[in-house]
């Protein structure tokens, strides 16, 4: 058979009430020694169907109970509605947009390519025999309930990671278990893993790669790379070394920084020019889960829009050997069943606003889908909300920003950037304060030989912003 117009494939029952069509798409398991593609179909069935009536049994009915048959399947609905599911199964052989890049499904070569790039115009169409991204292998979907899957994710994280609260246990299981139906939240959060060299970061992220949906663990990638995996194959990023990645004195490191900025919220894009024309732009959605590690702080905006785990050298209960990858492979077969499976999301209402509550939203979203209580991943947001004020109060940015409230509240007009660094601290240099002022949009003078802040009406009330921003 011509292997490019059509992919042969075969079905069987699946173990779904009913699929959730939002979130699901074709996905690559094992079955036997052959990877394949799987998706799930599901159609109404009727009350003919139910019943199961053959050839001979359907000719033997009087003409009116046919009818009566036909009428009530017509009209079928509400709690009457019964459907059916099925697992279909393909070998490797997706469709590829040569312009674009947009993989599509199908048994036989589409037409029309319905990415956003495309927007429905004629693709032109390669089918590609290999997987297009290759993530953990993972089995057939394997049922179980929401809270056995949540209960071994809570022992995984106890047994082979050493963090410094017992919280992060809980907020790590969420956290990926969540991946898995990530589209459905209009934010989620990063993790950001943080501790000295030797504190297990690296195997936290690992962890992480090996419970999460469409997981790719990465050591200072390009932009282009980050993008194009979320763009094409919602992967969740988890960056080792973020140091060098968040570089923002280098173009690469900026580029990274916006990319994740980008894709904390659902439909936010990351745009680029098109590289080697003069006109045109690409833009690629980056939303999805993210995680990184590093050994220092961030800006505040990133930090804001993060969890922060601290990371402790002490040896953990357990070491990620053949056992361990095991047990990573069942779970993602029945996290793979759950991501399927539709579900009726409860969103509690919770003590928190803003950004933090936005941040905490899909944990604790999750934390009532396992049936666990939310209070405690509230009353350590409100704490962790408590002690990132404090940093922010303490970070240059906020010290300077005492600086200059000083200036305002001693009624004076104008004062040198030397004069801002002496009151700042005996390390400061003038250069360093042009640009912290410049980071939090002070306006800058040169007058004669030195550069001076005029404290004007205008500067006066980018003081008074920062000053509710920074809490002061």
């Amino acid at each position: 058979m011509d292997r490019s117009d059509v992919i042969e494939y075969e079905t069987q029952r699946a173990d779904l009430d009913r699929i959730d069509t939002e979130v699901t798409g074709a996905e690559i398991v094992q079955i036997g020694d052959k990877q394949k593609w799987i998706w799930a179909e599901e159609e109404l069935e009727t009350e003919s169907e139910r019943k199961k009536y053959t050839v001979e049994q359907l000719r033997a009915l009087p003409k009116e109970e046919i009818d009566s048959i036909l009428r009530h399947d017509k009209v079928l609905e509400g709690d009457d509605e019964k459907w059916g599911t099925e697992w279909c199964t393909a070998d490797a052989g997706l469709w590829v947009c040569m312009r674009c890049g947009h993989p599509d499904y199908s048994k036989k070569k589409p037409y029309q390519c319905m990415s956003a790039a495309c927007n429905g115009r004629k693709g032109v169409w390669q089918q590609n025999p290999e997987i297009l991204y290759k993530f953990q292998p993972i089995d057939m979907p394997r049922q179980d309930t929401l809270q056995n899957i949540y209960m071994d994710l809570l022992e995984v994280m106890e047994t082979y990671l050493s963090m410094s609260n017992k919280i992060y246990n809980e907020i790590l299981a969420l956290w990926c278990l969540g991946t898995w139906k990530f589209h459905k939240f209009r934010t989620y959060p990063f993790i950001f893993f943080k501790g000295e060299i030797g504190s297990g970061k690296t195997t936290a992220l690992e962890v992480l790669g090996d419970l999460s949906y469409h997981s790719k663990t990465l050591v200072c990638p390009t932009p282009a790379v980050v993008s194009r995996y979320c763009n094409e194959a919602d992967v969740a990023i988890l960056l080792d070394e973020a140091n060098t990645s968040f570089d923002r004195k280098t173009e690469k490191g900026n580029e990274m920084y916006s990319i994740f900025m980008s894709g904390y919220k659902k439909g936010q894009e990351y745009a680029r020019a098109k590289q080697g024309q003069d006109e045109g732009v690409v833009e690629r959605k980056v939303y999805t889960p993210k995680a990184y590690a590093a050994t220092t702080t961030f800006e505040p905006a990133l930090q804001s829009r993060s969890i922060e785990v601290f990371m402790t050298t002490e040896k953990p209960a357990g070491e990620v050997d053949n056992r361990a990858e095991d047990m990573f492979r069942d779970l993602r077969s029945r996290m793979l069943w759950w991501h399927f499976s539709r579900n009726d999301f409860i969103y509690p209402k919770m003590r928190l606003d803003g950004r933090v509550k936005e941040v905490w939203n899909p944990l604790c979203v999750m934390a009532t889908q396992v049936g666990r209580s939310i209070e405690p991943l509230i009353n350590y947001a409100q704490q962790d909300k408590i002690k990132m004020e404090e940093e922010l109060k303490m970070s240059p940015k906020g010290r300077m920003v005492s600086v200059l409230i000083s200036y305002v509240d001693d009624a004076i007009e104008m004062a040198s950037l030397a004069e801002v660094a002496s009151r700042y601290s005996n390390e400061m240099t003038p250069r360093r304060v042009g640009y912290i002022l410049k980071s939090i949009d002070i306006e800058r003078r040169r007058r004669e030989d030195a550069r001076y802040v005029i404290f004007n009406e205008r500067t006066k009330d980018q003081i008074e912003r920062l000053r509710r921003v920074y809490k002061l």
